[in-house]
């Protein structure tokens, strides 16, 4: 979200308040009769672009530490009716021979038009849409359609993304961060394995020069270098805009797990802070669990000594010997505490939103429990092994594939 935020407001950048999938929501191919249906369509699924409030954005019990504007207390809002008038009459310009547009331009309109209604664009400027899906499920479309793309891949040491999940975990949860049950670790792990893997699939499948992978923490202590050198990457002119997190041009001030408001770099960051934050028994599973992804991503670690016990000692501490508890930590781990609201949310917003968060929680825990019930039978018998099995076969993969020093920012810092 960081990264999204400084490019918002670059004049030679389409981007939406958003991230999440849009690009397969679309079909593949759109027929004029049906263009208008695929619009409205589009705008259901995407309240959240025309009025924040109404998703990321506006969800006060998430770690979003703000709305908009210089004090931090506003909604965006862009006018749908607008919105939609633009791109009806863009697409029925683009429309072929055959009475139809490409998913590829419909979604390229899709950024024109709403850009548009946002400010006056010199359009001729305009190079790049930047685009969050934060998910992998789009990859294979997505490099099908835009061969030429350039992705950049935010990272941070595994060590240091569990200090922070850990905080996470630890608000959604009302407990102390050294309560996290055992649980958590593994599948935070096992999804920093899962999204190693498919980085380095990807990775394969774009042009050698096409991508730039950046640890979080270097890129604030880097700050204007980093920035200077992806407009120099992308082949864009440096602005001071690139400086700022903004949505929609608007002041954004962040999304820091100890809620914290911050619209800018921070280049006095301590780095590596998990040295000191985590225990040595963590350090040594994470070790244990993650050598690949470690190593893959240049953080330092010796692959040859590494706590090889600690995959053991993490496999049996998983292994609840109650159902109940281990479905009672499941739940935690899906839903946190919903009637829990994190601190020093409290009195940023007025009651009525406050008590509208709760009761949304409150009436999301069907689905909560629904997910709960999947994830329980995951981590149960076989099934659990085999979870650890793919864990392992991945992180034995990325050590032996490492990227290029040529892909990663510090390099050129």
């Amino acid at each position: 979200m960081f990264i999204h935020s400084l490019f918002d407001n670059h004049p030679s950048i389409l981007t939406l308040p958003r991230y999440g999938v849009i690009y397969s929501l679309l079909p593949e191919i759109i027929i004029d009769l049906n263009l208008e249906r695929q619009i409205d369509l589009f705008i259901k699924k995407c309240p959240g672009i025309f009025d924040s409030s109404k998703e990321y954005f506006g969800n006060i019990t998430g770690v979003a530490t703000g709305r908009f504007g210089i004090n931090g207390d506003q909604d965006l809002f862009v006018d749908v009716n607008d919105f939609k008038q633009r791109l009806y009459d863009m697409a029925s310009e683009e429309l072929d021979q055959n009475r139809q547009i490409s998913r590829r331009d419909f979604f390229l309109l899709i950024h024109l038009a709403y850009g548009l209604c946002v400010k006056n664009q010199d359009i001729s400027q305009i190079k790049y849409v930047f685009y969050h899906p934060h998910s992998h499920g789009e990859w294979e479309i997505l490099t099908s359609d835009f061969p030429d793309l350039y992705f950049m891949a935010m990272t941070r040491d595994p060590r240091q993304d569990w200090v922070s999940w850990k905080k996470i975990h630890a608000l959604r949860m009302g407990r102390d961060a050294s309560k996290i049950p055992p649980i958590i670790l593994f599948l935070t792990a096992k999804s920093y394995s899962n999204n190693c893997h498919i980085l380095d699939n990807l990775i394969g499948k774009l042009k050698p020069d096409h991508i730039r992978i950046i640890d979080l923490e270097l890129f604030h202590v880097m700050n204007k270098t980093a920035m200077s050198h992806l407009c120099s990457w992308l082949g864009i002119d440096f602005d001071e805009v690139l400086m700022q997190s903004t949505f929609n041009g608007q002041p954004w001030f962040g999304n820091a797990t100890n809620l914290v408001k911050a619209s800018s770099f921070n280049p006095t960051m301590k780095r590596a802070t998990w040295r000191d934050e985590l225990s040595p028994v963590e350090i040594k599973i994470i070790n244990s669990l993650l050598p690949g992804s470690i190593s893959y991503l240049h953080y330092d670690i010796d692959v040859d000594q590494h706590y090889n016990g600690s995959f053991e000692v993490v496999h049996n501490g998983v292994r609840y010997e109650s159902k109940l508890l281990l479905l009672f930590h499941c739940f935690l781990h899906i839903a946190g505490n919903p009637l829990l609201i994190f601190p020093g949310i409290e009195t940023e917003h007025p009651i009525g939103e406050r008590v509208g968060a709760r009761v949304r929680n409150i009436l999301g825990l069907g689905r909560a429990t629904r997910y709960t019930v999947k994830l329980f039978r995951q981590l149960m018998g076989e099934k659990l092994n085999n979870m650890f099995n793919t864990l392992a076969s991945n992180e034995k993969r990325l050590l032996g594939s490492k990227p290029s020093p040529q892909l990663f920012v510090d390099y050129y810092g």
